[in-house]
């Protein structure tokens, strides 16, 4: 069973928040694709360049990223979590 930066659990199909494409902030959410034995898929959304007609265009396409799991941090957990333990805060 693969950890989190928490210690929970990552299972195919979580939604989690992980490092975006070339980025070390943990600032995306993805969805957990397939959990490896030291690795995790995620599919996430990559900024890239082309040239067409002399110009530089820039446009989004989805990506398959690896990442450890020192990485990600389980969010549904983390928001069960934040509603058992500060209930005033929820809407």
């Amino acid at each position: 069973m693969m950890l989190d930066i928490l210690r929970r659990p990552i299972k195919v199909g979580d939604s989690v928040v992980v490092p975006g494409y070339n980025s070390i902030r943990l600032d995306t959410v993805a969805t957990i694709i397939k959990v490896n034995r030291l690795t995790c898929t995620v599919e996430l959304s990559a900024h890239r360049w082309r040239r067409e007609n002399g110009q530089w265009i820039s446009y989004r396409e989805p990506a398959l990223m690896r990442r450890r799991p020192t990485q990600i941090m389980v969010a549904d957990a983390q928001l069960a979590d934040n509603r058992s333990t500060y209930p005033e805060t929820q809407l």
